[in-house]
């Protein structure tokens, strides 16, 4: 079997992250990012859970992922997943992704028909980065993005859709907001249970229902998340597992992992 391969790479001029994987058997824990996530599916098929319901991505797919919103995805077959996909944090790409969505004709899901747009996002994908001029990649770019709104288009594969709108429920995403400036706190369940405003119990099973996770898994993510900001800031990875909550770098590994697929080591940006 070949061998797996992830990449990121940290484009300043636009404020973007540029993702590729190649991956076979590896399944992606439930998570959420600060940034809007557009990514093509070149090969391979995944199963995407994504705020409690079920879809499928296939080769020539394109999907979307708002920001705070929890997905995980597991293997749909042996093909190998190949994967590009961009994370937009703030600036004119994530408000015109947000644009794309916002436009379809109905409550957009995260898988649409790629079609000719992939090979544009291909081409913006190849560009971040790398040395070209500012100007020309945020021309190619949001050419892309602008043909993507266009030809966005909900794509009837829900396998379980569940009722209700694609927002997170309120009380979870107070709960949320609190463990991204608190990620680094000693929470119990019982502590996580008080900021949602509910009892332990039912918030095991909103979680569960929304994420397929434990509230510490959610817990975990939101320490992801911090940890990531601290490497940005070019923090070493054992320093930024410690100021985000975790025991030690070991564990923060293997969290990045689950969720990223790249190291810490990857995320961390030097002058």
């Amino acid at each position: 079997m070949p061998a797996e391969h992830t990449d990121i790479a940290h484009d300043r001029d636009l404020d973007a992250d540029a993702f590729s994987f190649r991956l076979h058997a590896r399944a992606f824990a439930p998570h959420f990012h600060h940034a809007w996530v557009l990514g093509c599916v070149l090969s391979g098929r995944r199963h995407l859970f994504v705020q409690g319901r079920e879809y499928l991505a296939a080769t020539g797919d394109v999907v979307i992922f708002r920001p705070g919103e929890v997905h995980a995805c597991a293997p749909a077959g042996p093909a190998p997943f190949v994967w590009r996909g961009f994370h937009f944090r703030t600036g004119g790409a994530a408000a015109a992704l947000s644009r794309a969505v916002a436009g379809a004709p109905q409550p957009a899901g995260p898988v649409h028909a790629g079609g000719d747009v992939i090979d544009e996002l291909l081409a913006a994908h190849a560009r971040l980065g790398g040395t070209a001029p500012a100007a020309c990649k945020r021309m190619r770019l949001f050419t892309a993005l602008h043909h993507l709104g266009i030809s966005v288009q909900r794509r009837e594969n829900t396998v379980s859709p569940a009722p209700g709108p694609h927002a997170p429920d309120p009380a979870l995403e107070t709960l949320r907001l609190h463990l991204e400036s608190h990620a680094a706190d000693r929470l119990t369940l019982e502590d996580m249970a008080s900021l949602a405003r509910m009892g332990k119990f039912r918030l095991i099973r909103a979680i569960a229902r929304m994420t397929g996770a434990t509230p510490y898994r959610y817990l975990e993510s939101a320490r992801v998340n911090r940890a990531q900001e601290l490497l940005e800031q070019g923090l070493p990875p054992a320093e930024a597992a410690l100021e985000a909550g975790f025991a030690d770098q070991c564990h923060l590994a293997r969290a990045f992992r689950a969720r990223l697929g790249v190291t810490p080591g990857a995320c961390r940006r030097r002058p």
